[in-house]
């Protein structure tokens, strides 16, 4: 299986509430699995391919209040 895993670099983020608006948000995502939300950064990954991955994770976090600054993805074959 496919794996693609997505780390994220979030700015605005501060405190655990930004921690827990920034976990709600992705977890909306359909087909994301959240591996580990801190401060300033998130990593998920998908087994079936986001249409736009880029877009909808900014589109999930702006929606939040917050802005993607960079994405980094990987794919690791399980």
């Amino acid at each position: 299986v496919l794996m693609q895993h997505y780390d994220l670099t979030i700015a605005g983020m501060t405190c655990a509430h930004c921690v827990r608006s920034i976990s709600s948000a992705l977890a909306r995502v359909p087909g994301l699995e959240i591996e580990h939300v801190a401060v300033g950064h998130a990593r998920v990954r998908t087994s079936t391919p986001l249409a736009d991955a880029e877009g909808t994770l900014r589109a999930a976090i702006e929606a939040a209040g917050y802005t993607l600054t960079a994405v980094d993805v990987d794919a690791v074959t399980t």
